[in-house]
């Protein structure tokens, strides 16, 4: 059902909360943003609002914030690929650092408390000793392909499909590291793909890594937490990793993220200075 909400329905949400609620409203995209975020906003100044999409988080604000005239709201959306497609962020909403929450996570301290609770230290030197990289770099290194394929697909409307990628088959569980080609044939097997075949892709792909993209910036979230994912039930993972889930894994990392991680980041001090100029406080 979440799907079929419309921003005008998350607007006038906000409004009726407006004859009680005199402090700021931040719309998030959905349900874990919310989670994360509501674990820093200040309670009597700031409200956070789920939209359930970031269309629904563009135009609920645009609606407020223009139609209706309510400056004391605005929105948080994921950078995704906007600024790498030349698109600049829209007034009255703020940007993560990081392509998306997920990897905003792996980049923080709550990896390194995920690897510590959940990896042999052992294993975890074996492989730093095997592929020369710390687990960070590894997972970067990993996804960034994926990330960047999927850049290009929007770029030039290769009309690829990213939804149920499997990376177990493209990526060696012993060293993180991802098989190029098996990858670029994993995800055009998996699509509709009319406009280019799979060996004109590889050389624009190739061409376009040595570019030196941010990783932090092209690397989706999800990728990284499912190769971590991977890497802990088959590689360096403890007894207690085996079992685990995306989304366990995902909320861990959630509860290990703390207010140095995010007091850190520029969309913490964008927030809290667009707040400081409405004489509110957003952050704790």
């Amino acid at each position: 059902m979440r799907r079929y909400i419309q921003p005008y329905e998350i607007a006038n949400e906000m409004s009726m909360r407006r004859s009680v609620f005199k402090g700021a409203f931040v719309a998030v995209e959905g349900v874990t943003d919310f989670r994360l975020y509501g674990k820093f906003t200040e309670p009597r100044d700031c409200q956070l609002v789920i939209a359930h999409s970031k269309d629904n988080v563009r135009i609920a604000v645009r609606e407020m914030a223009g139609t209706r005239g309510d400056g004391k709201t605005t929105g948080i959306v994921d950078q995704d690929y906007d600024l790498m497609l030349g698109k600049k962020p829209e007034d009255g909403l703020f940007i993560t650092d990081c392509h998306d929450l997920e990897t905003a996570l792996i980049r923080s301290s709550s990896l390194d408390s995920v690897l510590w609770e959940y990896t042999d230290r052992e294993e975890i030197d074996r492989f730093r000793q095997r592929t020369g990289l710390t687990v960070r770099e590894a997972l970067l290194e990993a996804a960034l392909p994926l990330g960047v394929l999927m850049f290009l697909s929007l770029k030039h409307d290769y009309n690829l499909t990213f939804k149920d990628i499997d990376h177990r088959e493209f990526v060696d569980t012993a060293t993180l590291a991802a098989d190029l080609r098996q990858m670029v044939r994993h995800v055009c097997s998996s699509s509709d793909h009319r406009n280019s075949d799979k060996g004109s892709i590889i050389p624009v792909l190739e061409k376009e890594l040595a570019k030196g993209h941010d990783p932090w910036v092209a690397c989706r979230g999800h990728d990284m937490v499912s190769i971590l994912l991977l890497a802990l039930r088959e590689t360096f993972g403890l007894y207690n990793a085996r079992n685990m889930g995306q989304g366990m894994l995902s909320g861990t990392l959630r509860l290990g993220y703390g207010f140095d991680d995010f007091s850190a980041t520029g969309l913490y001090r964008d927030l809290k200075e667009w707040g400081e100029s409405l004489g509110l406080r957003i952050w704790q």
